[in-house]
């Protein structure tokens, strides 16, 4: 029996911080040091952890402009944009208190 997409995804996106991470870089690439500095609360241990497990599943690469290392999304992560609006969308609805940009980029 083949597994169903939703759970392969939710593999991969459903551990802590992995969602945070794609949402950080939709807007541009990123470097380590920048990642930890919109997520208070995650430590260099995780986001390491994190990062490396979405290179691995073609999500996030790792480019270097000839100076530093930066973070960005593959055309795969970039696909995840919608998703990440319509979960931000729910919340603001369905959450008690509504989640404010500033707010989203103090936790997961």
């Amino acid at each position: 029996m083949q597994e169903c997409p939703v759970m392969k995804a939710w593999r991969i996106l459903g551990r802590p911080w992995r969602l945070v991470i794609i949402e950080r870089l939709m807007s541009n690439p990123k470097t380590f040091r920048e990642l930890m500095e919109s997520m208070p609360g995650i430590s260099s241990r995780t986001l390491s952890k994190a990062l490396k497990e979405l290179r691995k599943a073609g999500l996030v690469e790792r480019v270097c402009d000839g100076k530093r290392h930066y973070y960005a999304l593959t055309d795969a992560g970039r696909d995840l944009k919608p998703v990440i609006k319509a979960l931000r969308a729910w919340g603001e609805k369905w959450l008690r208190e509504p989640v404010s940009a500033e707010a989203s980029q103090r936790s997961p």
